[in-house]
Order: C-alpha cells, then structure tokens, then sequence
C-alpha cells in the first residue's frame, strides 16, 4: 500500500506532467493528455468530442454548472436538510468533480457504466484528489438487473459522452449492471441536486426515482431534447415536479413548492 508522502508526490507528478496518469489511464488509438480547466487538473482526450470542446474552449456547460450550484446554494440557505449531488451519466466526472470541489455537499456519486469512460473518470479522480466521490459503474434506469450497453469508443461522431442502452447484444456493445435511483438508495428527508444525462432514458430514470422524490427535496438538471421532451413532460407531470428553468439542452425540474 502507498503511503500518503508517496501518494502526494506521484499525484504531484501526475498534476504538474500528466505523464503517469496519461499513461495508466490511456487506451489505443488516442493521445490523452493532463490539461487544467474549469479549475480542475483533467485527462482528457482530443479524439472526443465534449474533451476536445474542453482543451479548444476552456469550458463545457459552464451556465448550466452555474444554475445548478444557485439551486443548491438557495436550498442550502433555506433548509439545513443533507444534501446529496447524483451525477447520473457521467462521463469522466467533470459535473461530480465540480459539485465536490463547491463543498456545498455531504455526498457526491457519480455513476458511469461504460468501462474506457469510467477509466477517464478514475484517472480525474486521482489528479483532483476526488476521494469524496462515490463512483458506482451501473447505468441508471427505471429498475434494476442488467442491461446491453453501447461501447463508447463505437459511437460514430467520436462524442464518448454521447452513448447509451442497447436492445440487445453485438459486437459493439457490453452487458452491465442497472439499477434504479429507488434501489440504490434509501434517502429520506435529504435535498437531492441532479445531473441527468442519458442519452434518452431520462424519462425513465425520472420513474425510477418515483419513492426518492416522494421523501425528499429535489432539483433536477435533465436533458431533453426534442425525441425525449414529450416523455420528459409526461414524468414530470405524473411525479408532480414542475419546471423551474431552461439553458438548452437541459430543464430544471423540482418538487419544492416555494420559488427557487
């Protein structure tokens, strides 16, 4: 086991060359590389596309990161209830590091079921000392079991944050464990901050959280567009969320009654 000094000074390394985590975390056919953005030290590869959004324009979503930590703070500063941040879909984890590093919560899980979009997230964690963040590789849906899932290094654009649930088994695509929010987790009387962003099954991670909403305070960043906003609209209305905000592609869902 590494002691701490030599666990610092390997993620100094990392930090300052980006030699070490680049190469344990890369993979064939791209060169990931150590850049700093958005305030955060991140490995990041140019042959994807929200990565190399990142490297060419410093950014990715910042308004929609922006509104998502005014909904907390407000919550926050209005209910001393603990508080939870579900990246749900998340990539190499820029949304769960952010939200950690703001302190606004008592936990941060990030799930990611892909295993090269899950190795990114790993290796970010190390380079940000991300410890705090629970990293649980399941996708996300309306129950729970196992599902077919499409390997990101397939999708045909190169965007690896772009892919999804399968129906069925191929050459492309991997089997992996699923779950819903209801049974990952027994939160009651806690405020609940989300990213949702799945790739077209938003609507039903939304009914797999059907118990979660019920016994707890909830603000929800879900992405929609225009294939999945009617099935979005249905769900919010069944579960009685309303609509507190849009910065396309995504909307604000909460239970909260008061204005936020």
């Amino acid at each position: 086991m590494l002691r701490a000094a030599d666990l610092a000074r390997w993620r100094n390394r990392a930090r300052f060359t980006g030699v070490s985590v680049a190469k344990t975390f890369g993979w064939p056919g791209s060169k990931p590389a150590v850049y700093h953005r958005q305030g955060l030290n991140l490995l990041l590869d140019p042959t994807s596309l929200v990565d190399r959004c990142i490297i060419e324009n410093g950014a990715w979503e910042p308004r929609q990161l922006s509104a998502l930590l005014d909904h907390t703070r407000h919550c926050r500063g209005s209910d001393a209830a603990r508080c939870v941040f579900l990246d749900i879909g998340a990539y190499f984890g820029l949304y769960a590091l952010l939200m950690d590093r703001s302190m606004l919560f008592d936990r941060v899980v990030a799930f990611e079921p892909d295993e090269r979009n899950a190795r990114q997230l790993a290796a970010n964690l190390f380079l940000n000392a991300g410890s705090r963040i629970e990293v649980r590789h399941e996708a996300v849906s309306d129950r729970s079991g196992r599902t077919w899932f499409t390997q990101s290094e397939s999708h045909p654009t190169g965007n690896r944050a772009g892919i999804s649930m399968a129906d069925g088994p191929g050459s492309t695509r991997r089997e992996v464990p699923m779950v819903a929010i209801d049974d990952a987790f027994d939160f009651e009387g806690w405020t609940i901050i989300a990213k949702i962003d799945v790739e077209g099954e938003e609507h039903a991670v939304l009914h797999g959280m059907r118990r979660t909403l019920a016994r707890n305070r909830a603000v929800l960043q879900v992405e929609a567009f225009e294939h999945n906003l009617v099935s979005i609209r249905a769900a919010r209305d069944e579960l009685g969320l309303r609509t507190v905000g849009e910065i396309y592609p995504d909307v604000y869902l909460t239970n909260i009654p008061e204005p936020i």
